[in-house]
């Protein structure tokens, strides 16, 4: 991603981190053909610093969401007790790696922030909430991105 879609991640991760601080914890991780882990699991950093760190990101090269998803069960392991629920903001179109339906192993749902109007990257981020007893929610704008979250931290 980059541009528009790195902000809309940003706003995100803030948002998850804001609402859910008092009521669970929170992982952030970025991804692309790599994994990186700007919040883990038990950890607490300011909103600000997460935001910072992911709008210095740039998007490149392919995306491996099948990487992200065991990055983020692994991750949801370091809780215990806890549902493991993810939030996906991403086109849904894995250009390396494994296919993400194989990946969802120790998630409990997977839910999808879709970043694109693509019908083929709407059809991928509809399966993959399908297949993880989520919900799949358009985030294309500041607009969805903000119902998307209500509706899925409500």
């Amino acid at each position: 991603m980059e541009g528009h879609a790195v902000g809309l991640a940003a706003m995100a991760a803030a948002a998850v981190v804001l609402a859910r601080a008092e009521r669970a914890s929170t992982s952030v991780i970025a991804f692309a053909k790599d994994a990186l882990v700007l919040q883990a699991q038990g950890e607490t950093r300011p909103p600000a610093a997460l935001v910072d760190d992911l709008l210095s990101l740039r998007g490149k090269g392919r995306t491996d969401l099948a990487l992200a998803l065991r990055t983020a069960s692994t991750q949801l392991n370091r809780q215990s007790g806890a549902e493991r629920v993810v939030i996906v903001l991403s086109d849904c179109r894995p250009t390396a790696g494994s296919d993400p339906l194989t990946a969802l192993s120790g998630l409990d749902r997977v839910d999808v922030l879709g970043s694109s109007d693509d019908p083929e990257s709407v059809r991928c981020g509809q399966l993959l909430a399908s297949r993880a007893r989520g919900c799949y929610r358009s985030a294309t704008t500041y607009v969805r991105l903000q119902s998307g979250l209500i509706t899925l931290l409500s």
